[in-house]
């Protein structure tokens, strides 16, 4: 039996991966890109590429045809509309790009009312997880996803814990879309804490940004709780020396951080859903107030409030309060977005399953963290035991109990050298006040 055909229409960073990805597991693929020096620079990578729709879409012949939009969720409703004049009946459109999950609704009653399928697919990695396995969260009707499922979990990441395919049916219509967007506001708040805690440590302790990375690269190791993509590249990160001085780059970075929208697609359907992610809403506030540079620039210029060093008794203590507190912390940002899907699913009866999204969460996304994903996708693997709440499950209320105090330290800390910790605030005051 031939495998499947797919053509990817879309070669930007994302979609070429993917397609090289997808040429490396055997599949026949061709891609299309409407500006030419993509369609140049995916032929020198060596894919098969058409010059324009109606080639891409002759690709096929008699086989099931398979069409892959992956471009920038303000352009799928234009690339949708100029590839409809050659799709027909039976083909499969699958949509990867960061699309808002109440437009992938949409989308699918605009396919069903063609004869087409359409499925739309949340896909975390960025370019390196798109190359060489990202985290996929698809959704659609199931006997779409079956009929594409070889294609996805060839290509998907595969967990360490049991070699599995990171990417699981998650519901109808925009389930998949919906998962995606309660993954990035996770990501939010998680980024934005492990940013407030490195900043901590610098300015309170006086040390450089080579020790700070040196610290979160102890937290990287395999068996440390906090072991995770997001720490081990802001370790790295924070250890890489500028090529045009002795510093280190990230004392040259601006500290300006802009999101896409799905920060605020997160947040708005909290608001529709009353489901409260203060942790979240901190991280997106957060990232807002960060692009008003000309206005801190000036406010700094008239007040110049400075950080001090904060006296305590050890170095390394203060590092392991830290640890203990950022870990906590991100257990908050995991259970409000989890609290968002599970009460999303209710509302739009997609049938999310909790534990298989927390497994294909495990590897390739942005968020991965094996031993926590992997902890967190057992406290909902019982689905007559599942917790209220995830800080309900047993291991973690453990955990609780003792790192609420020392996040509690950490956020004093915090005030006492003068460092804003306003997600890190919110993810205690969300705990304490639960």
């Amino acid at each position: 039996m031939p495998k499947q055909k797919i053509a990817m229409i879309g070669l930007g960073p994302m979609g070429i991966n993917l397609a090289l990805n997808i040429k490396d597991h055997g599949f026949d693929i061709i891609g299309y890109n409407r500006g030419e020096e993509k369609r140049v620079k995916a032929r020198k990578e060596g894919l098969k590429v058409a010059d324009s729709l109606e080639e891409a879409a002759g690709f096929f012949g008699s086989e099931k045809r398979i069409f892959w939009v992956m471009v920038d969720a303000e352009a799928v409703d234009l690339v949708l509309k100029q590839t409809a004049e050659y799709l027909r009946e039976g083909d499969v459109i699958i949509e990867g790009g960061n699309s808002y999950f109440k437009d992938t609704e949409r989308r699918v009653k605009w396919a069903e009312e063609k004869g087409l399928t359409y499925i739309g697919a949340g896909v975390s990695g960025g370019e390196a997880g798109a190359r060489y396995g990202p985290s996929i969260m698809p959704g659609g009707t199931k006997e779409a996803y079956n009929s594409v499922a070889p294609i996805l979990e060839a290509i998907a990441a595969k967990a360490p814990q049991d070699n599995k395919p990171c990417v699981s049916y998650n519901g109808h219509g925009g389930a998949g879309h919906f998962v995606k967007i309660a993954h990035n506001g996770i990501e939010y708040g998680v980024m934005a804490m492990i940013g407030e805690v490195a900043w901590l440590l610098k300015e309170s302790l006086g040390l450089d940004f080579k020790e700070v990375g040196k610290i979160l690269e102890k937290w990287n190791k395999k068996n440390d709780v906090l072991s995770s993509y997001l720490i081990g590249i802001t370790a790295d990160g924070l250890q890489q020396k500028d090529s045009k001085s002795r510093g280190f780059l990230a004392d040259y970075v601006a500290d300006i951080t802009r999101m896409k929208g799905t920060g605020m697609w997160t947040a708005n359907t909290a608001n529709e859903l009353l489901v409260p992610i203060p942790t979240i809403y901190s991280a997106i506030t957060s990232r807002l107030q960060s692009t008003e540079k000309a206005l801190r620039t000036e406010i700094n210029k008239k007040i110049g409030i400075k950080t001090k060093k904060i006296k305590i008794g050890n170095k390394n203590g203060f590092s392991a309060l830290a640890h203990n507190a950022l870990y906590v912390a991100n257990l908050s940002s995991y259970a409000q977005g989890l609290d968002l899907i599970k009460a999303g699913s209710k509302k739009w009866n997609y049938g999310i399953n909790l534990s298989n999204v927390a497994k294909d969460w495990r590897a390739g996304c942005i968020i991965r963290a094996p031993a926590l994903l992997h902890a967190i996708s057992e406290a909902y693997k019982d689905k007559k035991k599942q917790p209220e709440n995830l800080i309900l499950h047993g291991p973690f209320m453990k955990i609780l109990g003792k790192g609420i105090e020392d996040l509690a330290a950490v956020t004093s800390a915090a005030r006492e050298s003068g460092v804003p910790v306003p997600v890190l605030d919110a993810a205690y005051n969300y705990l304490k006040q639960l």
